[in-house]
């Protein structure tokens, strides 16, 4: 249960004060209950304010759910990545396998 955290190169920007960090989230095969934690030193970042996501690259669910049915969504109170299913609102069903998935995703916060 990790997600693999890469750096986009020249994927940084300040914008004011607010520093920007873009990234790739590769997914794995065992989704864990409450989302993926992301940690504000994975991206260089004092703290996380918000993460948006920028393109799901590919994907597919091994539950019969495709990721086209899946909402990536940011929160920022745990301060982790979940994956909510669009038909129901929930949060996507504990180790479902979603390895093929690679999420270009963009954070911003102070430096």
């Amino acid at each position: 249960m990790a997600i693999g955290i890469t750096l986009i190169a020249d994927g940084n920007d300040v914008w004011g004060r607010t520093r920007i960090q873009q990234f790739l989230a590769a997914l794995d095969t065992s989704y864990p209950t409450g989302g993926y934690p992301i940690t504000p030193a994975q991206l260089a970042l004092r703290t996380i304010l918000g993460i948006i996501v920028r393109a799901v690259n590919t994907g597919f669910v091994t539950n019969s759910a495709t990721f086209a049915g899946l909402i990536p969504v940011w929160n920022t109170t745990t301060g982790k990545l979940q994956l909510i299913v669009a038909s129901t609102g929930a949060e996507l069903a504990n180790a479902s396998n979603v390895s093929a998935t690679v999420l270009t995703l963009e954070a911003a916060g102070p430096g």
